[in-house]
């Protein structure tokens, strides 16, 4: 009975003493997470892309040039682990335009293509997967995940200098899968060869490289 007094006194004592050290640093942390700093990226061409945390908890893209600036997206910042899932600027970047995109697994990303000159959203309310890309020679390669525009499953190589587009057969690059195997899309790559074709090469697993030169000249007007 008088070890249970004892102990009793003992942790009154010190429980207000953690509470003062303990409730500090939680309270520190959670003001830290609230004071986000802009991020500036600079972009071709001049322009800037800053990203930004507003008090209500949504990341801001604005972006500038030449003393003008606009406001491309706005995203809301928070729930389950939302780092990962927030929209987010991942570097790819072409001559007139760029790319914001969206995690949705490791295979998975959506992309959200941007006009620096408008600030215009190109694949507004598209669900466009990321295949591949050279930015360099302004070329964007993706898949289009709507059955109804493509039932098919090809991918789409957009040619950015001058906004058109030429379909990708997938099967000329599996041609003996009846089902097309898992985030086959996240297998493909795209490089400029000449102004005029393009090498898209797939590297399926457990196969060889498969490569095949894709011609410029027969693609279509973006809509």
């Amino acid at each position: 009975m008088k070890d249970n007094i004892i102990f009793y006194l003992i942790s009154t004592a010190i429980y207000p003493m953690l509470t003062y050290v303990i409730m500090p640093c939680v309270i520190g942390l959670s003001g830290q997470e609230s004071r986000v700093q802009d991020v500036v990226y600079s972009l071709k061409n001049g322009y800037e892309l800053q990203i930004s945390l507003s008090p209500d908890s949504v990341r801001v893209f604005t972006l500038k040039h030449d003393g003008r600036e606009y406001v491309v997206e706005k995203d809301p910042y928070d729930g389950y682990d939302k780092e990962k899932f927030a929209i987010r600027y991942s570097e790819i970047d072409f001559d007139d335009y760029f790319v914001l995109d969206r995690w949705e697994c490791q295979y998975s990303v959506y992309l959200y293509l941007y006009e620096k000159s408008t600030g215009k959203n190109l694949f507004k309310d598209k669900q466009y997967l990321e295949s591949g890309y050279d930015a360099s020679a302004n070329l964007l390669l993706y898949l289009d995940t709507d059955d109804k525009t493509n039932p098919n499953g090809n991918l789409t190589l957009l040619n950015l200098n001058n906004l058109t587009t030429v379909e990708i057969d997938v099967r000329r690059f599996i041609p003996t899968k009846d089902v097309l195997p898992n985030y086959y899309w996240s297998d493909f790559s795209v490089s400029k060869i000449s102004d005029q074709s393009v090498r898209v090469t797939y590297d399926g697993e457990g196969q060889k490289s498969i490569v095949s030169v894709i011609s410029l000249v027969t693609s279509c007007p973006c809509h």
